[in-house]
């Protein structure tokens, strides 16, 4: 019995399409869970603003510079906004990294080098994060074992860093004891 070369290609590439949509799924599924979701008192999640971005794919959430996020080792992030009653809006971003390497590095780049002219960056969660205040927008950041998760509040009124030293400390909660706390030098 002869088999058609031209049908094994096309079943090939189905099966290698469909592989690729069931791993693309399961990396999500890691990362999603990452996210505050209904899990932050009064921060209910904004409709419609989920997105999850692999590879390529980050231009999704960072329209435009996308291509150093890859540099950096970013494989894929997902996404989401909150809003508070008072107008604060709440974006967090959780990126999935190569290795652990390039974890840290990620992590570390998204801090305010110390120095004149740079906000005053606090430490948050027990030492596994960062909180600083710039041009108006509060900034904060969290590292797990292969995982940066960013986020920033802006608008409306209240004490931003204290919130986002609570939603750290909440998100801290989701991220597994990997790295641990470290004292600020």
């Amino acid at each position: 019995m002869r088999t058609n070369p031209r049908r094994t290609e096309v079943l090939l590439c189905l099966l290698l399409t469909a592989c690729t949509a069931c791993l693309a799924a399961a990396a999500e599924k890691d990362l999603r869970p990452l996210l505050p979701g209904k899990d932050l008192p009064g921060w209910p999640v904004m409709a419609g603003t989920y997105l999850y971005a692999p590879g390529q794919g980050l231009t999704a959430i960072y329209d435009g510079g996308y291509e150093a996020y890859l540099k950096a080792g970013v494989t894929e992030a997902v996404q989401e906004l909150y809003r508070a009653a008072d107008g604060r809006v709440l974006t967090v971003t959780a990126h999935a990294l190569k290795d652990a390497a390039a974890t840290r590095a990620f992590y570390l780049d998204q801090r305010p080098k110390p120095g004149k002219g740079q906000p005053k960056v606090t430490v948050a969660a027990g030492g596994r994060g960062f909180v600083y205040t710039d041009a108006g927008s509060t900034f904060g950041g969290l590292r797990g074992e292969r995982v940066v998760i960013l986020a920033s509040i802006y608008g409306g009124k209240g004490d931003q860093a204290a919130a986002m030293g609570q939603v750290l400390v909440r998100l801290a909660g989701k991220l597994a004891p990997a790295v641990p706390p470290r004292r600020q030098r």
